[in-house]
């Protein structure tokens, strides 16, 4: 009975490690299939509010040397500092961002 239950435990150990094997590389490519960015013939160019300067900063540069017409921000409330900021949610604070850099830039 002792050899039995260890081959049934190998068995076990085998399987759990493949399936773990599985997910990881599962979840490790997912990576390109869920951030596909590809352009498509429009006016408006979205963007996230939440994303950081620096990506804000490539958002305007696009919108410059695309066909935009729009820039558009969206994004939820704020996380934190919502009391102390004149901006209730990303989307406002993304704005105003980009339109302080437009001024700064249009001043120069």
């Amino acid at each position: 009975m002792g050899l039995r239950s260890s081959k049934r435990w190998c068995v076990w150990v085998c399987l759990l490690t493949v399936v773990i094997g599985l997910l990881s590389g599962g979840l490790l490519s997912a990576n390109q299939l869920l951030s596909v960015n590809r352009s498509v013939a429009a006016n408006v160019l979205v963007v996230e509010g939440w994303i950081p300067d620096y990506g804000l900063q490539q958002s305007l540069d696009e919108f410059r040397n695309g066909q935009y017409e729009y820039l558009v921000t969206a994004g939820g409330p704020l996380t934190q500092g919502y009391f102390l900021s004149d901006y209730g949610n990303f989307a406002h604070l993304a704005g105003a961002t980009l339109k302080n850099w437009v001024c700064k830039m249009s001043d120069s």
